[in-house]
């Protein structure tokens, strides 16, 4: 019997070192595939990271491309702003002389009391007058821009300003476009704007008191 009992403890002890050699090896296989997987993960985020940080430098570049072409295209449009009052200035003073009139002031720029002008400038006629020129200028102009400066000039608080500034009234209102869209010229004569473009005077001014 206790022949008998050592066989079968023998037996359970022999299944039980199996069992145990399975679980090891089991857990061998475990590790080994973790090991893989993390491997595999420290993989993929390292070539994450890589793609972030390729996309970041990118952006950064692609910031800086955007920025400059704000600081060329902003000075593209003062270039053109400039050119083109500058140009305004130049046929404004043909025009007049040639009607008589004598130029009294350098044509420039005017800011008074939150009013803004393109041009402005004093003017004597044949007739002894002085007035003062006040001119807009505009790229592409529209019926839209003639409306809106027209109602400005009319304003008390436009000629109070420009009068504090040195202007002072009668004042003959030019609009000068380097590009008139259709119905500009029919919008400045019901407006009494005088319309000039690079072919001339196109519309003469009703002056303003």
């Amino acid at each position: 019997e206790l022949a008998e009992a050592q066989r079968r403890t023998e037996e359970r002890v022999s299944r039980l070192e199996e069992a145990v050699t399975a679980l090891a090896e089991a857990q061998r296989r475990h590790y080994e595939e973790f090991a893989a997987y993390r491997a595999e993960t420290d993989r993929r985020f390292a070539e994450l990271a890589e793609a972030q940080r390729r996309t970041e430098e990118r952006v950064e570049e692609l910031a800086r491309a955007i920025g400059a072409l704000r600081h060329e295209v902003g000075v593209l449009a003062h270039t053109v702003g400039v050119t083109a009052e500058e140009e305004a200035a130049l046929a404004l003073e043909y025009l007049l002389r040639g009607k008589g009139f004598e130029i009294l002031g350098t044509p420039g720029p005017v800011a008074a009391d939150g009013f803004e002008v393109d041009l402005a400038f004093p003017v004597r006629d044949p007739a002894g007058r002085v007035l003062t020129v006040v001119a807009e200028v505009k790229f592409r102009l529209s019926p839209g821009h003639i409306r809106d400066w027209a109602r400005r000039t009319r304003s008390e608080g436009f000629k109070q300003a420009l009068s504090r500034a040195g202007f002072g009234g009668p004042y003959l209102v030019y609009i000068y476009g380097l590009r008139a869209m259709a119905g500009t010229e029919e919008t400045a004569r019901v407006e009494g704007v005088g319309l000039v473009t690079p072919r001339g005077e196109r519309v003469l001014p009703v002056e303003v008191a």
